[in-house]
């Protein structure tokens, strides 16, 4: 047998030639075999608790946030990079995350630095145009600006500049050392925009570009799913990507209904209508009554949240509120543990300080918190050093008989914080503080005004990140001239204590690093910027039939991993 045509080839077409004398002829009744069936798309409903106006996060950083839109908005768009479940960034549109190991991460001896995004070939948006780095130029020249509101991000003004050497290159060069450089571009600092449907519009008029089409029903991005349909009120519904960079994803249709409140959202799921919740806003006693009624899924639970008290640090009513010692003997009056157990069924621990205890940095910084146990004593010394007196039960009163008064906010979107909230009046009352308790509905919850001006305290439960402790700086305080948008809801402002978060962010090495964050747990536990209550866990409802879902992670969402879900049939 000659080399030209080997005998493998010779099998292989007396195998053909056997194949096709078996084939039924023409007019056979004979069925078609499997391979030829048409594949039957996989279609899935999830639920939200609300209705979102868009699909862009940075329109509402800090508050008014629906509950699950970040899961959306990661389902319809992907970042250079995103975070897993286990806060680690994965490769999405670049082909790999800067580091200093893979050469794309460089520190130069004067203290600058450079990093470099190579993006995969072949990423398209949605309506068919190709990514280029020109669309992160694009991106990062929004993320500077601040006559968009929500748009300018902090990040940019370590930037010394952004270049793009070709269409798949993008190279930022920094003023100083940054430990969050590789973050750029991912949906913690904003996720790539496109520059061809934008770039016009922004030019025209900035005042009006939060408000165009494209950030609802019109959005377009490289997400693993495409926008179909919007239809407020109700649902939204979602289609596979064909082109996804890391692949089609498994489920081809998603329907995603807009519930108004958790008892709704709960009633979606024991009734079939929905088997998934995204970015839900229960509180455990209803997740445990998911978990033991639903017989068709279960619910995952993972502590990234805490419940804490925000006290108002422009203005307070009362102004003794200024004063650490009067936050310190609230603190002190409250029955933290009596909260762990009763609503939390004893599963979490009292939280002092923003960091969990699963956080890698927790043990390092751990001896510097400043822990207030239940003390019912100190608080009555402290509050009698701050002139206020209480005979018996009675009311603690000023110099001119006047009784200490605190108005205590929180909102209905999590039972949890609800509850929590009243038990902690209820221990302050028992202290002898006359306690307005004001709990407001959904319609207030995007009124950054009415939420940042508060007389005094708005206790809500809400994620911890790695680095939560920067959001008490200065420069995040939300003001009149920055249309309310800010992430630092106490509107707290110590110059030491920015200098020193500054600090943290441009100490690369961990060792020097851990140092500074010591000093800024301290610094933030011992002045009490807030007043932490207990930890709490977020929820996540799944139907049994789903695989590849997993809970929400420090600064990612469930919605991480969305194109490689399944549903079985």
């Amino acid at each position: 047998m000659s080399e030209q045509f080997p005998l493998r080839y010779v099998l292989a077409l007396i195998s053909l030639v056997a194949l096709i004398g078996c084939q039924a002829p023409p007019g056979s009744t004979q069925s078609s075999t499997a391979a030829e069936a048409p594949r039957v798309a996989k279609h899935a409903t999830a639920a939200i608790m609300g209705d979102p106006p868009h699909f862009e996060g940075r329109f509402n950083p800090s508050i008014g946030s629906v509950p699950g839109l970040d899961v959306i908005e990661e389902m319809l768009n992907a970042g250079t990079a995103n975070f897993t479940d286990q806060g680690q960034l994965r490769p999405q549109l670049a082909e790999a995350v800067p580091s200093i190991d893979n050469g794309l991460w460089k520190v130069f001896p004067d203290g600058r630095m450079e990093t470099t995004w190579h993006l995969r070939s072949g990423v398209a948006w949605h309506d068919g145009r190709p990514l280029t780095s020109d669309d992160l130029l694009f991106t990062a020249g929004t993320g500077t600006d601040k006559d968009i509101p929500g748009f300018a991000d902090a990040i940019y003004e370590s930037v010394e500049s952004i270049s793009a050497p070709d269409p798949l290159t993008l190279v930022a060069t920094w003023k100083g050392p940054f430990i969050g450089a590789d973050t750029l571009f991912t949906r913690l600092h904003g996720l790539p925009l496109p520059k061809h449907i934008l770039e016009q519009p922004h030019r025209q008029d900035k005042a009006a570009f939060a408000n165009l089409p494209y950030w609802s029903d019109q959005f377009i991005g490289t997400g693993a799913y495409k926008l179909r349909e919007l239809v407020r009120g109700s649902h939204v519904i979602l289609d596979a990507n064909d082109q996804f960079v890391l692949g089609r994803p498994k489920i081809d249709v998603w329907e995603i209904k807009f519930t108004p409140d958790a008892n709704t959202m709960i009633t979606e799921l024991l009734s079939g209508d929905a088997n998934l919740t995204l970015g839900a806003r229960i509180s455990i006693d209803q997740a445990y009554q998911v978990e033991q009624t639903w017989h068709d899924g279960t619910v995952l639970y993972s502590a990234q949240q805490w419940v804490a008290a925000m006290p108002q640090f422009i203005d307070p009513t009362p102004t003794s509120l200024l004063d650490v010692r009067m936050r310190r003997a609230l603190q002190y009056a409250v029955n933290r543990q009596a909260i762990a157990d009763d609503l939390l069924y004893g599963k979490v621990p009292i939280d002092d300080a923003p960091i969990l205890p699963s956080d890698a940095d927790y043990k390092d910084v751990e001896a510097a918190i400043v822990r207030y146990p239940y003390d019912p004593q100190m608080a009555a010394r402290l509050f009698s050093e701050l002139g206020f007196q209480r005979t018996g039960d009675g009311p603690l009163l000023d110099s001119t008989g006047q009784r200490l008064t605190i108005e205590s906010r929180t909102n209905n979107q999590l039972d949890t914080q609800v509850k929590a909230t009243a038990i902690m009046d209820d221990n302050w009352r028992r202290a002898g503080v006359d306690v307005s308790e004001v709990v407001y509905g959904q319609q207030a919850v995007a009124d950054r005004e009415y939420r940042h001006t508060r007389p005094a305290f708005e206790t809500i439960g809400f994620p911890i990140y790695p680095e939560t402790f920067a959001l008490y700086t200065t420069q995040q305080i939300p003001r009149p001239e920055t249309g309310w948008f800010g992430q630092n809801r106490t509107r707290y402002s110590n110059r030491e204590y920015d200098s020193l978060v500054d600090l943290y962010f441009k100490t690369v090495p961990r060792p020097a690093r851990m140092d500074i964050e010591r000093q800024i747990v301290r610094a933030f536990t011992d002045q009490l910027v807030v007043l932490p209550l207990v930890y709490n866990t977020t929820h996540v409802a799944v139907g049994r039939q789903f695989s590849n879902v997993t809970n929400r992670g420090p600064n990612g969402t469930e919605g991480w991993n969305a194109e490689q879900w399944n549903v079985s049939s």
